[in-house]
């Protein structure tokens, strides 16, 4: 249900990544393309009933104030919402500007917002 990072290191934390599906490998690919060993990427495989006491277990690794949420559906679909509600967590979001479609319909324009999303979750 939770999948810690193995590639980050511990003691080298600043920011943790929560997200979950697809958008994670992005993530991934862009972590270690850049050798990112600061950004932890945690991937929930389940979100209900969320699975809190294990990712609170992951988090205690760290010492980070806020985590990330990051997701590739526009900021008002998606779980965002939902882990506010019952993850307890102070979560801030990264995620597409809000919209009423969850994509495009544009192969190239939704391949150039699925890059900003990512940068934007390792630049923040």
């Amino acid at each position: 249900e939770v999948i810690g990072d193995k590639y980050a290191e511990s003691s080298k934390i600043k920011k943790v990544l929560l997200c979950t599906g697809k958008v994670y490998f992005d993530l991934l690919e862009k972590q270690q393309k850049e050798k990112r060993k600061d950004v932890d990427i945690i991937r929930l495989e389940q979100l209900d009933p969320f699975p809190k006491n294990t990712v609170l277990k992951e988090l205690k690794k760290y010492k980070v104030e806020t985590v990330y949420w990051v997701q590739e559906e526009p900021e008002n679909m998606g779980a965002y919402t939902y882990m506010l509600r019952v993850s307890g967590l102070k979560i801030m979001h990264v995620a597409r500007k809000a919209s009423s479609s969850p994509a495009t319909g544009y192969a190239k324009i939704h391949k150039a917002d699925q890059a900003e999303i990512v940068n934007k979750a390792f630049k923040i």
